[in-house]
């Protein structure tokens, strides 16, 4: 039993209960109800290799070493201080979080230190916020110790690691007396240019997007989820992670790394584990139907699979009606497809669906779209557009399409900027009042109405639905028609098995010399596929492919190394970089020609910035 909670006189354990959470304002007061009202019952358990449950903690344990964890920063930290949080993917990277918001401080999440150039994003990130405080556990970790220390902004910090800290240190906590608009934790954007910005995620922010994950999913304290998602990154830290303490239920977790090695492993925990909840990004699904034999398929019973929510990257309709057939003998109900959208400047959830609806999906006129108008095709022979859910409008949000440019309110019908307002919007950025003021204070032109947070993606809302069309910055303009590379990509990525899924990088980019906007293509070649495809057919096969698709000529095909396209830490394609990289020569070259380059295609290894790029960005 956890006795510090029960001597905290101010606490709300007496108005919280694991079915009506609401009551909670900080996530302190959640943690130590939890502890005392589902003591026995357990919150984590890690999946370490994928397969084998290295550990699991209940919520009275949990709890004890929460608090001696918290009582500890007390005597090295300030209110508010910022602390990282360097763990690789296990229960003690919760912990350090949590005993961060039961401290009053600010948890920093991040991946843990590897290489010192892989160490550079770190470094960046502990430049902006300037932390006080770094964590770490001994046993996983002490070999990365010395390669961090190496970096100037970090080795000045004081470095805890938590195995050294004694259960008995909780006797020594008082609680912080946090509020709902104390910021939790500084969420990293993975962006592909300039230097990370820390949004600034609050208690109440927190909470508020929680209500609206289990509006959405239909979650309660007797629903297991199952993650292999990275914990550092939103998705993984709020809709699992967090998101077992605010039901009362047990997640069950493992490593990105197990999953990409062996998909089967994620759909083998969801099966033996009965997980109700669990998702990832497009990719994911893809995998799995490539990867899981049908040997393998046979040991599923994935009828408990609820909940399979898509989001982080853009959601093809193809791929997820390709994951419902292969896997529908193993008991998966093609409802329980979700298709969902959000981003950290959000929280997490902006819109997602309701469990057990059928996913909705339109078929728009292409020639249309290009113009950003929205005009149903006949029959399945236009774009495919899957929604991404209602709005939770009956949660306090509202969300807007706003054209970009003018700040007016576009009409039905039409493309424009999403545009969302609420109580699950972010603070702002840390240190950065300008940019803070320009992306999460913009007002609409014809009522003058403030406070909306720009998101820079681009949809429309029909039906009561969102659907997203792309990024603002990438849409590729040719001729005076917006084409957006997620439809240039799925195309490039159906023309041979040779190319990997989720792989492939479309962009534009202005010619110095005619001033003219040209396309290019980047593609992944399969591993197993790099010595015997003939690459120089390949790429006449993707011109040919998308200029009978989409009416474009590509002015350039460059086929890369295996796992070199740069990707964000949640599996975002950075289509920026990835530009960046090609102009500066600096892609993990199979096949291609520099820009300006007229000499022979040629075959490279892969160049050091490259491989760099792409182990920074996760």
């Amino acid at each position: 039993m956890v006795v510090a909670a029960r001597e905290i006189p101010d606490s709300n354990l007496s108005s919280i209960s694991s079915a009506h959470p609401d009551a909670a304002t900080n996530w302190v007061d959640l943690l130590l109800d939890r502890s005392v009202h589902r003591q026995h019952s357990p919150v984590y358990t890690f999946l370490e290799n994928g397969e084998d449950a290295a550990e699991t903690i209940n919520y009275g344990e949990f709890c004890d070493r929460v608090l001696a964890l918290a009582a500890r920063l007390r005597l090295h930290c300030a209110p508010r201080d910022r602390v990282l949080l360097l763990y690789p993917p296990c229960i003690d990277y919760m912990v350090g979080f949590f005993a961060c918001l039961c401290a009053d401080l600010v948890a920093v999440p991040l991946f843990p230190p590897r290489s010192a150039k892989h160490n550079l994003r770190i470094e960046a990130i502990a430049r902006d916020c300037r932390p006080q405080v770094a964590l770490y556990s001994s046993r996983r970790q002490a070999h990365r110790h010395a390669a961090i220390a190496e970096q100037p902004a970090l080795a000045a910090m004081q470095f805890i690691c938590s195995d050294d800290v004694a259960l008995g240190e909780a006797a020594q906590w008082a609680h912080p007396g946090v509020g709902a608009d104390a910021i939790a934790f500084l969420q990293y954007t993975s962006g592909s240019t300039g230097l990370p910005k820390g949004v600034m995620v609050s208690h109440a922010n927190l909470l508020h997007n929680q209500r609206m994950l289990q509006a959405s999913y239909q979650t309660s304290q007797d629903t297991a989820l199952v993650s292999w998602l990275p914990i550092y990154h939103d998705m993984g830290l709020i809709a699992k992670m967090l998101a077992s303490v605010w039901l009362g239920s047990h997640a069950v977790f493992m490593t990105p790394a197990v999953f990409l090695q062996r998909p089967f492993r994620w759909l083998q925990a969801i099966s033996r584990y009965r997980g109700y909840l669990s998702g990832g990004p497009n990719f994911a699904f893809d995998l799995c139907v490539d990867k899981v034999t049908e040997a393998q398929r046979e040991e599923l019973d994935l009828s408990s699979w609820k909940v399979a929510f898509s989001g982080a990257e853009p959601i093809r309709l193809g791929s997820l009606e390709r994951f419902a057939r292969a896997f529908a003998p193993c008991g998966f109900e093609r409802r329980a497809l979700m298709p969902c959208y959000g981003l950290a400047e959000g929280t997490l959830m902006v819109s997602g669906g309701t469990a057990g609806q059928p996913l909705i999906s339109k078929y728009v006129d292409k020639a249309e779209l290009t113009h950003r108008r929205i005009a149903d095709a006949a029959g399945r022979a236009g774009q495919p557009i899957v929604a991404c859910g209602h709005t939770h409008a009956d949660l306090g949000q509202d969300v807007r399409i706003v054209d970009e440019v003018s700040h007016r309110t576009c009409e039905a019908g039409t493309v424009g900027e999403v545009w969302v307002k609420g109580p699950s919007v972010a603070q702002g950025y840390w240190g950065r009042v300008e940019q803070s003021l320009e992306v999460f204070d913009a007002h609409v032109a014809e009522s003058g109405e403030g406070g909306f947070m720009r998101t820079g993606d681009l949809g429309f809302i029909a039906d009561g639905q969102l659907y997203i069309t792309g990024r603002i910055k990438d849409v590729i303009i040719v001729r005076g028609s917006n084409h957006y590379p997620q439809d240039l990509e799925a195309t490039v990525e159906s023309t041979d098995p040779a190319i990997n899924a989720a792989g492939v990088a479309a962009f534009g980019f202005r010619d110095e010399c005619s001033d003219e906007e040209r396309v290019c293509i980047v593609a992944e070649i399969a591993r197993t596929s790099l010595r015997k495809v003939d690459m120089p057919a390949l790429v006449q096969a993707i011109r040919r492919r998308v200029l009978e698709t989409h009416e474009i000529v590509v002015s350039d095909v460059v086929l890369i190394r295996p796992s070199s396209l740069p990707k964000s830490s949640s599996g975002k394609v950075q289509r920026s970089l990835c530009r960046e990289l090609y102009l500066a020569n600096e892609l993990a070259l199979a096949y291609g020609q520099a820009p300006g380059d007229e000499s022979m295609p040629r075959y490279a290894p892969a160049p050091a910035a490259a491989r760099v790029a792409v182990a920074e960005n996760g």
